[in-house]
């Protein structure tokens, strides 16, 4: 799937996509699939990312999507657990087991085969029944060498040189039907070279109400980051909003976020905009 950015015609997510010479911004694979599962090979997205977006209102946003922001989004105050790699990893091999009763899960798998990526793994473990659904994903990262800007909150200083990460997320819904909630939280260390260890713990509460031709979408996210030598942070966004159906693919929404980070002056924003699926 290639991307592209309506407001300046550039093509891919970011200004990184076009910096690495993507032509496939978010993924693009062969496979087989039967009763056995499916087995695909390519560039595929990884199951906590897809575990990410699915258990939060805001989907894959990561502009208004608080949780999203903080996991996934590496040019942020404090870092992120998975900003320093991507949803989607190259050269990757999946294997996607059938669901058997309410479970299902997911191995991914990706040699290292040029830097910075590293030897990578993901797996995940899924369980729906009616009106309730959990997942759980484990992430690691090794032997890569990730160059990733200090955030805004760190010590002025050379880029940092990520060589491992680990992360694990659990995420929970349940809908009420006048109500549906979910709970997110991620753990991660990433480990610079030559410097301690970065552990990041974030939690999120999210919300959806149906109201009319839409819904009625919050979320509270909090992610605390602690490292030997360092004075602790933290950081907490708050998004709240809207979103009208004007027909299966076509929607407009407004949303209001709150962002506050240790050092840094509390920001809030405002967004309207309309939106297509295709």
């Amino acid at each position: 799937m290639r991307s592209f950015r309506l407001d300046t015609g550039e093509v891919g997510r970011h200004p990184g996509d076009n910096a690495a010479g993507r032509f496939f911004s978010r993924y693009s694979f062969v496979g087989v699939r039967g009763a056995f599962g499916q087995f695909r090979a390519g560039r595929i997205p990884t199951g906590s990312f897809v575990n990410t977006l699915s258990f939060t209102p805001f989907g894959d946003s990561t502009t208004l999507g608080p949780f999203m922001l903080h996991t996934f989004v590496g040019s942020q105050p404090m870092l992120a657990s998975h900003g320093i790699s991507d949803g989607s990893w190259n050269n990757s091999l999946v294997y996607n087991t059938p669901t058997l009763g309410n479970f299902s899960g997911s191995l991914q798998v990706a040699p290292g085969e040029a830097a910075p990526e590293g030897r990578r793994f993901d797996g995940t473990a899924n369980y729906r029944s009616g009106p309730f659904a959990a997942a759980l994903s484990v992430s690691r990262i090794r032997a890569a060498a990730y160059n990733v800007p200090r955030s805004r909150t760190d010590p002025a200083g050379a880029p940092y040189v990520i060589e491992a990460e680990s992360s694990t997320l659990g995420s929970v819904s349940y809908d009420f039907q006048v109500v549906k909630l979910f709970g997110q939280w991620a753990k991660a260390t990433l480990r610079p070279r030559g410097q301690a260890e970065i552990d990041l713990d974030t939690v999120g509460v999210h919300a959806a109400v149906p109201f009319g031709a839409g819904r009625f979408i919050a979320s509270w996210v909090r992610t605390e980051r602690t490292q030997a030598g360092t004075t602790e942070r933290d950081r907490t966004t708050l998004a709240a909003g809207y979103l009208h159906s004007l027909s299966k693919r076509t929607d407009v929404y407004a949303v209001v976020m709150n962002d506050r980070a240790t050092g840094l002056r509390t920001g809030t924003g405002y967004a309207l905009g309309m939106r297509h699926h295709f």
